[in-house]
């Protein structure tokens, strides 16, 4: 169910889904802010907002609160149940991620049927999907002003298996939006059958830089598709280069220890326990720098939302 009204600056049609009714958000046709009604064709409540000034060095807080503000978070006990949210999570996500199974059937004509159960892989899934739910959550409550951790819930059975499904959704379309350049070059280099690997590293690296800025769009706009335009992302990116790349860089250090480390099997406690160790420490490392670079997504909004498609 959507929510259809009309901008309170240029009276442009806006719709957004029901859950994200009261929250704030922003027209795409004119960049006023305003509350979503509750309500189909409720009337849309303006918010004022600072203006960026200046070209560039708008807010220039925004290291302050990145580097040094944040910290805060891990010492203030009313932010203490979300991080227990994502220390669960991650810890669900690596010790189940490699339970899976595999029965073979045999039938009466003496052969057999595989039948495969990804019970870890599916539970991951989950956990993961509930943690980019959490890290849009922090990116949109930070871009708007909240220093704390949000406690949002993802409501009831129904809306909790909406929000997961959305959430999963768009870390797969936004991903595989960011890293066109990546399937573009593999195609080249397929069609020619050549193997030069190494080339990829660039438009992976290219791609993961710019994932940060576009889940930044799908949080603070609410609208999925809104992540189509590669030309705002681009653009975005530019004019906020210095900043962005702070919180880029935690994006991707967030990703890559999500998936360098993200399971465990007791092969590798008997093989090498020092590297089971830094696997499960990386994991968690991995949560953390999470919650930090959705913080510092949000902050890069909040500080230069003027530059922000």
């Amino acid at each position: 169910m959507s929510i259809t009204f009309r901008c309170p600056e240029c009276n442009g049609v806006c719709a957004f889904e029901a859950i994200h009714a009261g929250r704030r958000a922003r027209c795409q046709e004119c960049d006023t802010v305003f509350i979503i009604p509750s309500a189909d064709g409720g009337k849309a409540e303006k918010v004022k907002i600072k203006e960026v000034e200046g070209d560039g060095d708008a807010f220039s807080g925004f290291y302050r609160a990145a580097l040094v503000e944040t910290w805060g978070l891990f010492t203030k006990k009313e932010n203490a149940a979300g991080l227990a949210l994502v220390v669960t999570l991650v810890t669900i996500k690596f010790f189940l991620w490699n339970f899976n199974f595999i029965f073979a059937i045999p039938t009466q004509r003496g052969t057999v049927i595989t039948v495969y159960l990804f019970f870890g892989l599916g539970i991951g899934a989950i956990t993961l999907g509930i943690l980019f739910w959490y890290c849009m959550e922090i990116i949109y409550s930070t871009g708007y002003g909240t220093d704390n951790l949000p406690t949002n819930s993802m409501g009831a059975w129904v809306d909790f298996a909406i929000t997961l499904l959305r959430s999963l959704y768009v870390f797969i379309v936004v991903m595989a939006i960011v890293q066109l350049p990546t399937l573009a070059v593999f195609g080249i280099l397929k069609f020619f059958g050549l193997d030069w690997w190494w080339v990829l590293a660039f438009p992976i690296a290219a791609g993961l830089f710019a994932f940060a800025m576009g889940i930044l769009i799908v949080s603070i706009s609410a609208d999925v598709f809104s992540v189509l335009r590669i030309d705002h992302i681009v653009r975005s990116i530019r004019k906020v280069f210095a900043p962005y790349c702070v919180c880029a860089a935690a994006a991707m250090i967030a990703l890559i220890l999500g998936f360098v480390c993200r399971g465990f099997n007791f092969k590798m406690l008997g093989d090498n326990f020092l590297l089971a160790m830094l696997s499960c420490i990386g994991n968690f490392a991995g949560g953390i720098a999470a919650v930090i670079a959705a913080r510092w997504i949000g902050l890069v909004f909040r500080h230069y939302s003027g530059y922000i498609a």
